[in-house]
């Protein structure tokens, strides 16, 4: 009974599809060897063997105090399965880059429309060398760090625009659900800051915008103020979001090279991007 209640548009069927395909030509890549490994992903392999056969349980990644080894401990248990090897050290990053496309969907189809969604799900699917080798490269952050990025605003989303449907008293079954949602989100965040500590103007905008949306959340009142509350949470996204944008990659050379275009789009189509636009052009629908 519970599954004939689930429905799943054909929108859905073709991200489905799509998130299938871009994961596959990347296990393809890893199955390869593709691309060439480096010292730091030599690192995270001692991590993850460590951690496997020695039963140690590092807190953060060995000469790095400040960035949790998350992709270790996920390699752990495939070492234990299927060995320790290059191979199966990237293998468990697939899930994550997966996780991020389908989190994308969601987070673009609750802000626009199915038909973006696709699109945008189409477009993160490709990406330049440097891309896709920083998704299956491990490296230590940066794959975690693209899931997280998309999941903590899709979390907080979902939080502010559900607190729509509530009334005053509120149905315990929705009150019940968004407890489970906000402790998650909390998870979530800890995992974000654990990850990537430092932060080097990758995680604190993830975690800082939904913040806002957060505090406005639990503002009661002053939440649905239609001239205050919107133009600060706007304004704090924006200042969160113009410190990552500082320091990504912008395609200056004018050669017009596809890899460079393709890091710009990356950066366009990212959760925050859309977040900032759907805050702006659509304040009473977001906020």
């Amino acid at each position: 009974m519970y599954l004939k209640r689930i429905h799943i548009s054909p929108y859905e069927r073709w991200m489905f599809v799509l998130v299938a395909t871009a994961t596959l030509a990347r296990f393809f890549l890893i199955y390869f060897n593709w691309p060439l490994t480096n010292s730091d992903e030599a690192n995270m392999g001692l991590v993850a063997f460590h951690i496997a056969y020695q039963g140690d349980h590092p807190t953060f990644f060995y000469g790095l105090p400040y960035m949790g080894p998350l992709e270790g401990y996920i390699a752990a248990p495939l070492f234990r399965i299927f060995g320790a090897s290059l191979f199966t050290l990237r293998l468990g990053l697939l899930p994550l880059f997966a996780a991020f496309l389908v989190c994308m969907f969601y987070l673009t189809r609750l802000l626009y429309s199915e038909k973006f969604a696709l699109a945008i799900v189409a477009l993160l699917s490709l990406g330049s060398g440097e891309v896709i080798s920083l998704q299956i490269k491990a490296v230590g952050e940066y794959p975690e760090i693209e899931l997280f990025a998309t999941l903590i605003p899709l979390l907080a989303a979902w939080l502010a625009l559900t607190s729509l449907s509530l009334s005053q008293e509120g149905a315990p079954d929705v009150k019940r659900k968004r407890i489970l949602i906000y402790g998650f989100f909390g998870i979530i965040i800890g995992l974000a800051l654990w990850v990537d500590l430092k932060g080097n103007g990758r995680t604190t905008p993830d975690v800082a915008a939904p913040s806002c949306w957060y505090y406005n959340d639990c503002s009661s009142k002053c939440y649905w103020s239609k001239s205050r509350l919107p133009c600060r949470s706007f304004s704090t996204i924006c200042a969160t979001n113009a410190i990552n944008a500082s320091l990504y990659p912008f395609p200056w050379n004018v050669g017009g090279r596809l890899s460079h275009f393709m890091d710009h789009c990356y950066l366009l189509c990212s959760p925050r991007c859309l977040a900032i636009q759907a805050s702006f052009f659509h304040p009473k629908e977001f906020f």
